[in-house]
């Protein structure tokens, strides 16, 4: 698929690859579950927090851009924007999950231990 698209540019080869992954989720599932026993529903499960928190992000950057000035520059209107986002999903993440939300800022010590650090 992404040979077919890759003269088209770089957008079309991620919409071709996000269309390749959805075509074939169903049949990851149905290996995962022969493989190793696990219920469809168990594997879908998990992907519910992180759904929710997608959800509560888009929600929140959508009435920020309803409510932010157009005077501010695109640069800055991005990084209120990701900032904020960001703090969304990782919010709703700690309410829906907290062992997730857990494990994400351990994840995130060990790749930025500098910037992660207590001191």
């Amino acid at each position: 698929g992404f040979l077919l698209v890759v003269k088209m540019g770089i957008v079309a080869v991620a919409a071709s690859f996000v269309v390749v992954s959805y075509i074939l989720m169903p049949l990851y599932i149905l290996i995962i579950r022969k493989l190793i026993n696990v219920s469809i529903r168990s594997q879908l499960s998990q992907y519910l927090p992180a759904l929710v928190s997608s959800l509560a992000m888009m929600v929140v950057v959508l009435v920020l851009k309803y409510f932010i000035s157009q005077n501010f520059s695109v640069t800055i209107r991005l990084i209120i924007y990701a900032v904020i986002g960001a703090a969304a999903y990782l919010l709703s993440l700690r309410l829906i999950r907290p062992g997730m939300y857990t494990k994400m800022l351990e994840l995130a010590k060990m790749a930025f231990p500098k910037i992660m650090s207590r001191n």
